[in-house]
């Protein structure tokens, strides 16, 4: 080249679309040759841009699409370059991107650093022109077109890997997050991968299993040997297994579990691993065990129940079920019990009062009433039915239970008539004792103080009739000893009537009292001992029952014992009252001569307080009283 040819700088696209090239032009050959490469160059980099299967846009300065590939418009749904060119990317992307800044902003952003640095690759959510989202991967790569710098945009759709790979994440969460236990092994049997459950439930860490260990560590010991070889025979062959087995955890501990092993295959169908997915059901199977036992439990009260125990339909009143007593108690068979109705047995109630009531125990949940039952042979049986509301497998139902009363009833009946019937011979005995007192009391009256008085009456009578002589004194002296005499006899007969110190005193000092005075007008000896606290607080009313048992046993040993020598204990002890009589008189035979008014008179006094009384005595070994009272 010569230096007198003029020269200048000509800048060339080359096939990279990244770089000029400058050559310096010496005659008008060569500036043909270089516009001749030029135009060969945008040529092939058109051929390029049209042809390329992804999607190829240029933006300029105005951050605007300047030109799109055919790919851009059928990716972006638009019917022409048109409806694209003009536009900012923004104008095909949501309003926010995924980190949450608008769309917008963030698109100018990623244009200026993408002209600073000449390039940037970044993801980016674009919209299509019917509104659907697409994941891209974009490349801003600067270059020069003409005199102008410009972005060349290169979209990769992604979207199908980002919802593979979000799909997943999800599924990776949800093993993760499930209470199941899930683990894989490759085809060696080493495990590669397990979930946190296995961790909960089986106690090993991820970094002790994976890729160290299988699942042998995981065996009890317990299963059979054949469960393993049928295992390891099927999942190879593609087969898979569900079953429950036994395993120990890290700890020791046998749980239960239900498995399900499956092969794993990768897209050609070669076998690349196994998998496993476990529950824990040890809980669920001692629950099981729970409800079997408590059912079995159930089903032998239900059977063995000695009242007659059945489940019945509320609409037809007919029997769902039932226990062997309640038609053995009836004397029907179970075939012939199952068809009847409650009006078939009932005798007290109509059908229409028994489906009212039926129905009552439908709204208000139970009732309880006595009834009669007539049997298959025509018995009647009194009953004590409980009706409840319960749900049988998800329905109302009755619940009846029905107790047969008759042998309870029927005793109640007895014991009441005995009842009235002791309570006749307690008043017959009381009225006789009373009888006895005044019998006693009139005689006394009539034989003592009478014939004292009248012995008084006499001797006053002579005294007057001798009024004009000096007063006998010897007579009205008799006199005056003779009416102190039938004080004294007065007196004794109101001791014998009544406890004059009862009122106030307690009762140690009211028997001790009235010892002192058996002691001075009886031929016999009393000995009176007590063992209780004096501040010991007793029921008035029993005390003086007490003291009437000692005065009348006293009274019947003077007039029938014998004796010499009478012994009193009185003790406290365990809650109770205990009082023994004891005399060394003739005795009598127990089996003959108990039921004197005066024995009958103590028994009722006892009895009503709830005590006991026993008689040990046998002719010539005298009698010992025994009674024993609650305090």
């Amino acid at each position: 080249m010569g230096e007198n040819k003029k020269s200048r700088k000509v800048q060339v696209i080359p096939n990279d679309l990244s770089s000029g090239m400058i050559a310096r032009v010496t005659d008008l050959t060569e500036l043909k040759d270089i516009a001749e490469a030029i135009r060969k160059s945008e040529e092939r980099f058109r051929s390029f841009f049209e042809k390329a299967r992804d999607p190829i846009l240029l933006i300029d300065d105005s951050f605007h699409f300047i030109d799109c590939n055919i790919a851009a418009v059928k990716i972006l749904g638009a019917g022409s370059r048109d409806e694209i060119l003009d536009k900012p990317p923004a104008y095909f992307s949501p309003d926010y991107q995924p980190d949450g800044q608008l769309s917008v902003i963030k698109a100018e952003q990623m244009i200026k650093i993408a002209y600073k640095k000449g390039s940037l690759q970044f993801e980016w959510i674009h919209k299509r022109m019917d509104g659907v989202a697409m994941y891209m991967d974009v490349s801003l790569t600067v270059i020069t077109l003409g005199s102008k710098k410009v972005l060349l945009v290169h979209w990769r759709d992604i979207t199908g890997s980002k919802k593979a790979g979000e799909t997943i994440r999800k599924l990776y969460q949800a093993i993760e997050q499930t209470s199941e236990i899930v683990f894989t092994t490759d085809t060696e049997g080493t495990i590669n991968f397990v979930n946190t459950a296995f961790e909960n439930v089986y106690g090993y860490k991820k970094e002790e299993v994976v890729g160290k260990a299988t699942p042998r560590i995981l065996k009890s010991g317990v299963m059979n040997k054949t469960f393993y070889k049928d295992l390891w025979k099927k999942l190879p062959a593609g087969k898979g297994l569900r079953k429950e087995i036994i395993n120990r955890t890290k700890d020791g501990r046998l749980i239960t579990i239900h498995t399900s092993f499956t092969p794993i295959f990768n897209d050609t169908q070669i076998l690349i691993g196994y998998m496993a997915v476990q529950e824990d059901i040890t809980e669920k199977k001692i629950a099981e065990k729970k409800l079997l036992d408590a059912e079995l439990q159930y089903r032998t009260l239900f059977e063995q129940s000695p009242d007659g125990i059945c489940v019945i339909d509320y609409k037809t009143l007919l029997p769902l079920e039932f226990n062997e007593k309640i038609h053995t108690q009836l004397g029907y068979s179970r075939e012939e019990f199952s068809q009847l109705k409650i009006s078939d047995y009932e005798i007290i109630d109509t059908p229409d009062v028994i489906k009212a009531r039926a129905t009552k125990i439908m709204h208000e949940g139970m009732d309880n009433f006595l009834s009669r039952h007539k049997t298959k042979n025509g018995d009647i049986r009194d009953v004590q039915i409980t009706i409840q509301k319960i749900f049988l497998h998800g329905k109302p139902v009755l619940y009846a239970i029905f107790r047969d009363v008759t042998d309870k009833m029927k005793l109640e009946k007895t014991l009441r008539q005995q009842e009235i019937d002791q309570q006749r011979q307690i008043i017959e005995a009381t009225i006789s004792g009373q009888e006895k007192e005044k019998n006693e009391l009139g005689k006394e009256l009539h034989d003592n103080v009478n014939q004292i008085l009248a012995t008084v009456k006499m001797y006053l009578g002579m005294v007057k009739a001798k009024q004009d002589i000096p007063i006998n004194i010897d007579l009205v002296g008799k006199s005056y000893d003779y009416v102190n005499m039938a004080i004294a006899e007065i007196r004794k007969l109101t001791h014998s009537l009544v406890a004059p110190t009862l009122g106030d005193a307690v009762l140690h000092e009211s028997l001790q009292e009235f010892i002192k005075e058996v002691n001075l007008t009886h031929g016999f000896k009393v000995k009176l001992v007590i063992e209780m606290n004096k501040r010991q607080i007793i029921d008035k009313k029993k005390e003086l029952m007490i003291y009437r048992i000692v005065q009348e046993q006293v009274n019947n040993i003077n007039k029938h014992a014998r004796a010499k020598t009478v012994n009193i204990n009185l003790k406290a002890k365990d809650a109770h009252l205990n009082l023994s009589i004891a005399d060394d008189g003739i005795g009598f035979d127990t089996t003959k001569n108990v039921n004197g008014i005066g024995l009958k008179n103590i028994q009722s006094r006892v009895e009503f307080y709830s005590g006991n009384m026993n008689i040990i005595s046998s002719p010539g070994k005298g009698c010992t009283l025994e009674i024993t009272i609650p305090l």
